[in-house]
């Protein structure tokens, strides 16, 4: 990716990844570097699985198959004044992503750290026929607790 200095008209080139080149820009206003996040899509929550991931092979449209894992996760409000005020996101992890990776070490309970995007999945609430929102994460990588459990704890 080329920048190009507004004060000299001077071309700089500088090597990140593409990923971040189509996320963001720099722009210079008065010397000072602002990165804009214009269509960039990244959240990382923190919570508890809430069952063991389910993995299903899907097919897709040029006829090839691929997997991908579904689960639950349990994310605390912070800070919140009640307990037990959480709120849940349906995760899906694909076949060749990092997290995809490190699926076999998740389990229920687990306390994962989950980063990838995130989109609003609309429905109609079978019980009083309102409209309502879930979210879904699609994870490109898991972090994994790392605090030794013992026996008693488990």
């Amino acid at each position: 990716m080329i920048f190009r200095s507004k004060s000299s008209n001077q071309a700089v080139d500088i090597d990140i990844s593409p990923r971040l080149q189509q996320a963001a820009f720099t722009k210079s206003t008065g010397g000072t570097k602002v990165m804009s996040s214009r269509g960039l899509n990244l959240c990382t929550l923190a919570g508890n699985v809430a069952a063991d991931p389910q993995v299903r092979t899907i097919e897709r449209k040029d006829g090839s198959s691929t997997q991908l894992a579904e689960m639950t996760l349990y994310v605390d409000r912070i800070p919140s004044r009640k307990e037990h005020d959480s709120f849940t996101v349906e995760v899906t992890v694909w076949e060749g992503t990092s997290a995809w990776r490190k699926l076999n070490y998740v389990k229920k309970g687990a306390l994962i750290i989950v980063s990838g995007s995130i989109d609003a999945s609309p429905y109609i609430a079978k019980v009083d026929s309102q409209a309502r929102a879930g979210l879904q994460l699609k994870a490109v990588d898991i972090f994994l607790d790392s605090s030794p459990r013992t026996e008693a704890a488990a």
